[in-house]
């Protein structure tokens, strides 16, 4: 049977099962690209201002306060 609730089935199952590795081919492909970026360019990839280890208001001292 080829009717339109079959085909709209059938499309609703394809995203169902592509759209994770396609999410995750980019997740990766970011990722890796990234990586490849600040290799290349001899920097050390830090994390945005304020999420370090060593931020000032970071930390158990700041949990005390």
């Amino acid at each position: 049977m080829n009717d339109a609730l079959s085909t709209s089935m059938f499309w609703v199952g394809a995203l169902f099962a592509f759209t994770p590795i396609v999410v995750g081919g980019i997740v990766i492909g970011v990722w890796w690209l990234t990586r490849k970026r600040v290799a290349g360019s001899g920097e050390r990839f830090s994390p945005p201002r304020g999420l370090s280890d060593d931020a000032p208001g970071s930390g158990p001292a700041a949990v005390e306060r």
